[in-house]
This record gives C-alpha cells, structure tokens and sequence, in this order.
C-alpha cells in the first residue's frame, strides 16, 4: 500500500468510527463492549466538524502543538 492509500483508509476508519461509534464500541461493540451505545455524534454534531457543535478542531490544534515540542515523537489521533 502507497503511504496516500494508507492515509486515506485512516481517515476514512476514523471517520467510520466517529459516525458508528456504538457499532465498534457500543453494548454489542464487535471491537470493546464497554459504552453506552451513543455514538459521538450523539454530542459531535457532523462528525465533529460543524462549527459551534462541540467539533474537534481544537484536538488538531493540540496534536500540532504536541508535535511541535516533541518532533521525534509520533502521534496519531
């Protein structure tokens, strides 16, 4: 896999998670069965992107500043 590939399915897995949280982590979670089966966007509204909608946009900036202080770090979110 080209390392474009590999970002865009993380992307696209992260994205997945947010939107079915619940499916991965829920009740009945094929990954973890410890939630109680809200989604996040239950709380973050489009998927964490809209604007005044408890977004995510203040975790990137964190992730950013996190690898601006430790650069032979790596994170993911």
């Amino acid at each position: 896999m080209h390392e474009a590939d590999i970002k865009n399915y993380d992307v696209s897995y992260g994205k997945e998670l947010i939107l079915n949280t619940s499916k991965y982590f829920g009740p009945k979670g094929s990954i973890s069965q410890n939630s109680n089966g809200m989604n996040c966007t239950n709380c973050h509204l489009d998927g964490g992107s809209r604007d005044f909608g408890n977004n995510f946009k203040a975790v990137s900036l964190s992730l950013l500043l996190l690898k601006s202080t430790n650069s032979n770090r790596i994170y993911s979110l």
